[in-house]
């Protein structure tokens, strides 16, 4: 379940924009408005994930299966992305069904274009992003089964590590493609984008399932001691801050 919740969550997100590239010129603005409410389903698909994986850690899963569990959830998302990217019949059906659902109309027709990468830069920075918000979701998770007795401190480092993405997202990515909707090559940009993030999954993915295959991910960590402040609770957190 946690593989189709994260596959479905990706898929959504890149839909988006493959949604706006081909909106219909008298229904631009809806478009992008219906769209967005998908951007947000991504993170209810996402919040599941991580709680399906957490719950799976909380029941005694060893590193190694959690990072073979996260190596396939990411190789499967990866998958999907070059359906997106391939431009064919399967792409045409699944954006027809998300009209459907959001009650647009039918999306304009895929171009006959050329599927090689047009903007490198874009390609380049959309990977880096990608790898960059995929650590920073699955990061903490993995050192969450190494290091139990920190698992709270450990929750916020993947917001840390999204930091970095977030800023590179907002001034460059969505700045670049907002523009080239306006200057109608959104559909370019799209395949760049999709191919930025299929690399991203498929090398995210490729490394947590060698590292489980190959244990290099180490054992788990013993629990916090019971005199432990984290572990015994406020009361030994004043004794300890008094002594």
């Amino acid at each position: 379940m946690a593989v189709s919740a994260l596959t479905a969550g990706m898929f959504v997100e890149t839909s988006t924009w493959w949604l706006r590239a081909l909106s219909p010129q008298q229904q631009v603005g809806l478009y992008i408005s219906r769209s967005n409410i998908m951007a947000y389903a991504m993170r209810a698909f996402l919040v599941f994930y991580n709680a399906l994986v957490s719950i799976y850690i909380e029941f005694g899963a060893t590193p190694r299966s959690v990072a073979l569990v996260l190596g396939a959830s990411f190789l499967l998302a990866g998958a999907v992305q070059i359906v997106l990217a391939g431009r064919s019949a399967a792409t045409m059906g699944a954006l027809w069904l998300m009209t459907r659902v959001l009650l647009l109309a039918p999306p304009e027709p895929l171009p006959q274009r050329s599927r090689r990468v047009h903007d490198v830069r874009l390609f380049v920075l959309t990977t880096f992003v990608t790898v960059v918000f995929t650590l920073g979701m699955t990061v903490p998770l993995l050192v969450a089964v190494l290091v139990p007795a920190f698992r709270l401190s450990i929750s916020y480092l993947g917001q840390i590590i999204n930091i970095v993405g977030m800023f590179v997202v907002l001034f460059y990515i969505d700045q670049q493609m907002f523009r080239a909707m306006d200057a109608g090559k959104l559909l370019d940009d799209v395949t760049d984008y999709t191919y930025g993030r299929m690399v991203a999954f498929l090398l995210v993915g490729a490394c947590f399932v060698a590292a489980g295959l190959l244990g290099l991910v180490g054992q788990a960590g013993p629990p916090a001691p019971a005199d432990h402040p984290i572990a015994a609770g406020p009361a030994v957190s004043r004794a300890h801050s008094a002594s």
